[in-house]
């Protein structure tokens, strides 16, 4: 109901006109500086990474349509939600009362700004898609696909919006997870580069 409150909402109050700070997030389509471009553009004090790449392409196969932009955020968010209740329920399988407050907080009018009145996927929307996304990998029990998945999302979050905070919050995950599991004496996976690159956990013998 709120997912569809959301579409209804754009289909209403979005304009299809470049406003305030969207003449500057679109820099990239106007300088033709590509993909790459979009991706590596910094407007204020994050880049807008994936969320770049998103608008770039949307732009350009809509003319620069910022309804469609506004759909495409509005989509986002209304996924963000649908996995912050899927990651509860693989975290607490017993369906609770309180699991109706997920959609009423991700799905809180209030994000309107970034949504419709100057649309950026990047700004705080896609962040918190990514964060949902670490989320699902970091609770999989296949050792390997949980630090390759969760470390590419936690990376390109690093790199889109606000982003970095979720990036930190990784970290801070996968260091606590590496520590815990050097103490109670198994060789768990180390971090070799940026994307962390996992090896089989084996256990030590004890003689």
């Amino acid at each position: 109901v709120l997912g569809g409150h959301w579409l209804y909402f754009v289909s209403n109050y979005a304009v299809d006109i470049l406003f305030h700070d969207q003449w500057d997030l679109y820099n990239p389509m106007f300088d033709e500086t590509g993909p790459l471009g979009a991706f590596l553009y910094q407007h204020g004090p994050h880049r807008q990474g994936v969320g770049g790449i998103l608008t770039y392409y949307l732009a350009r196969g809509t003319g620069f349509s910022v309804i469609a932009e506004s759909y495409m955020i509005a989509s986002f968010l209304i996924l963000s939600a649908t996995l912050c209740l899927s990651l509860k329920r693989r975290l607490f399988s017993k369906p609770s009362i309180w699991d109706l407050s997920i959609p009423l907080i991700v799905l809180n009018p209030v994000q309107v700004g970034t949504v419709i009145m100057v649309p950026n996927i990047s700004h705080s929307v896609l962040p918190l898609f990514f964060l949902f996304c670490v989320g699902h990998c970091w609770v999989s029990r296949k050792s390997t696909f949980r630090f390759a998945a969760a470390s590419t999302f936690a990376a390109l979050s690093l790199f889109t919006g606000f982003g970095i905070f979720v990036y930190i919050g990784f970290a801070v995950l996968f260091l606590s997870d590496w520590i815990m599991s050097i103490r109670s004496g198994w060789r768990s996976e180390l971090p070799l580069s940026l994307i962390h690159i996992s090896e089989p956990t084996r256990p030590r013998l004890i003689s």
